[in-house]
């Protein structure tokens, strides 16, 4: 199941422990990034993220490209690494 959260409210929970508590870790080795550093490296790349699809093993954003497009990024957890960019519908 696919859930969409609103970035401040992820960040929200993510900080306050409430999102790992909730469903059993995906990456049970712990080697996957945090959100949070995925998040982090988009913005330090310029985008400004506007919202967040966990689902499994891709990790769908809506943010602002660093050229003022809105785009979607898909990403894959395991790694952070961008799979894909495209433009909003």
């Amino acid at each position: 199941m696919t859930h969409a959260f609103p970035f401040a409210a992820l960040m929200a929970a993510t900080l306050a422990g409430a999102a790992g508590a909730q469903t059993a870790p995906a990456d049970p080795a712990g080697t996957a990034p945090a959100l949070s550093t995925i998040i982090g490296d988009l913005e330090e790349r310029g985008y400004d993220v506007a919202d967040i699809d966990v689902g499994g093993r891709v990790i769908e954003v809506e943010a602002m490209s660093p050229q003022g497009l809105l785009v979607d990024l898909r990403i894959e957890a395991a790694t952070g690494t961008v799979l894909s960019e495209m433009p909003e519908d």
